[in-house]
C-alpha cells in the first residue's frame, strides 16, 4: 500500500476462502477493517454435493458483518470470479483451501496475491499435503503463505509456520491408511490456529 503522510490507507482484500481453515483467516482479516472485503467459497462438498458444514458460519459472518459472499461450486461457475474481478479493483487477495486454478485475470489486479497452503513448498503442492508427510514420516507439517502465479502452489513463498507431528494412530498398523486419515483430521483442527497467526504476518507486511 501507497502512504501519504504516513497513513496507510484501507485496504480493499478479496479472499477465496473454504473450510475452517478459511474461517480462520477470514476473522483475521475482519479485524483489520479493510475499507471493503468480499468473500467467494464453495457452498457444496465437491464429491457429495451435500452443503457444507462451515458454510453456515459464512453466511452468518457475511450477514453480521454485511461483507458481500458468493458461492462458486463447479467449473462452469468460475467465470463468475473473473467477471467480478473485471469490475472491480482490490489490494490484497487471499486464498486459503480454494478448489480451483486461480486465473492470472484475478491475482494480477492485487498488490499482493497470496495463497496459504498446509504443507512446505515445493515439496508438498497439491492435494493431500499432511498426509503424504505423514507417510514421508516427516517430523512437522508446515503452513506456508506463498505468492499466487499460474502455476499451482508455485510462487515464492513468503512465510512459513510449523506444527510438529503428534501421531496418534498411525503405530497401530491394522487399517493403517484409516488410521492415517485419523491422524490427518486431528492435525487439520490443530494446526487451525496457524492459519490466524499467518495471515496477521500477511496483514502486517502490506
Amino acid at each position: 500500500m501507497i502512504k501519504h503522510n504516513n497513513i496507510v490507507p484501507k485496504m480493499k482484500i478479496l479472499a477465496l476462502l473454504a473450510r475452517e481453515h478459511g474461517l480462520a483467516v477470514l476473522e483475521e482479516l475482519i479485524k483489520e477493517k479493510p475499507r471493503s472485503l468480499t468473500i467467494f467459497t464453495h457452498q457444496y462438498e465437491p464429491k457429495t454435493h451435500e452443503l457444507r458444514n462451515e458454510f453456515i458460519d459464512y453466511s452468518r459472518i457475511s450477514h453480521d458483518k454485511q461483507i458481500p459472499l458468493h458461492t462458486i461450486d463447479n467449473v462452469k461457475e468460475k467465470g463468475k470470479l473473473e467477471i467480478w474481478a473485471s469490475h472491480h479493483n482490490y489490494d490484497l487477495l487471499v486464498a486459503c483451501s480454494w478448489h480451483y486454478h486461480i486465473s492470472p485475470t484475478v491475482f494480477n489486479k492485487a498488490e499482493l496475491a497470496v495463497n496459504i497452503h498446509r504443507g512446505k513448498l515445493p515439496e508438498y503442492a497439491g492435494a493431500e499435503p499432511i498426509k503424504r508427510a505423514i507417510l514421508d514420516e516427516k517430523k512437522s507439517i508446515t503452513i506456508t503463505a506463498h505468492k499466487i502465479i499460474d502455476k499451482i502452489d508455485g510462487g515464492k513463498v513468503l512465510y512459513e509456520e510449523h506444527y510438529p507431528l503428534r501421531l496418534l494412530y498411525t503405530s497401530i498398523k491394522d487399517n493403517y491408511i484409516t488410521r492415517i486419515d485419523q491422524d490427518v483430521a486431528i492435525i487439520k483442527k490443530e494446526i487451525t490456529p496457524l492459519f490466524t497467526k499467518i495471515t496477521r504476518r500477511i496483514l502486517d507486511e502490506v
